[in-house]
């Protein structure tokens, strides 16, 4: 299996998705309108990921936006990433957003709710 990394498109985040260090990382912004689009290639790998089996993974999300679009990507991810914790093993959402960006914070907190994983926040 290899490594996932794309570059920070103009409305698309940075991904670097490590499978040999279990860490999963979006940085930057996500804008695109068909959001389902750009994801789906990540979706797809975080498949052949989760049927790995990993022990651990940390999952961080650094992103400064994203529209409602990308969101409900976001939440597909959440939910792939679930399977890992049904089975048995270590994860750990990470969710950094800018110092005194309530908003963004809060829609962490919408996406933890969603979900059975546990998260982290930092702000930075």
């Amino acid at each position: 299996m290899d490594q996932l990394i794309l570059n920070a498109g103009k409305d698309t985040p940075r991904v670097h998705f490590n499978h040999k260090e279990g860490i999963l990382e979006l940085s930057g912004q996500s804008l695109s309108e068909d959001a389902s689009l750009f994801y789906a290639p990540l979706l797809n790998w975080l498949q052949a990921y989760v049927s790995s089996n990993p022990a651990v993974t940390k999952l961080i999300f650094n992103l400064s936006y994203f529209n409602s679009s990308s969101a409900k990507q976001l939440l597909k991810i959440l939910y792939e990433l679930e399977t890992i914790q049904k089975n048995g093993n270590t994860i750990e959402v990470l969710w950094k957003f800018p110092k005194g960006n309530s908003l963004l914070e809060e829609r962490g907190n919408e996406l933890e709710f969603l979900v059975d994983l546990p998260f982290k926040y930092e702000a930075h």
